[in-house]
């Protein structure tokens, strides 16, 4: 119907329409900062586990086992 050349173009649409979005994106740092900012989908609750109850909790683990 279309021909080689109609598939070509079709195809290169379909390549440098993602590319030329996400270059758009993520050249500029204010609008990737404010996509991550508006699409957080994954919110982690306050932890209390600091560095210094896992490494007692290591050392007392360590002690108890020899």
């Amino acid at each position: 119907m279309g021909g080689g050349k109609l598939e070509a173009f079709k195809f290169s649409l379909y390549v440098a329409v993602p590319l030329a979005l996400t270059a758009a994106v993520v050249l500029r740092e204010d609008v990737l900062q404010a996509i991550i900012k508006s699409r957080s989908y994954v919110v982690y609750p306050p932890s209390d586990v600091t560095d210094e109850k896992i490494q007692d909790l290591l050392k007392k683990e360590q002690a108890r086992k020899f």
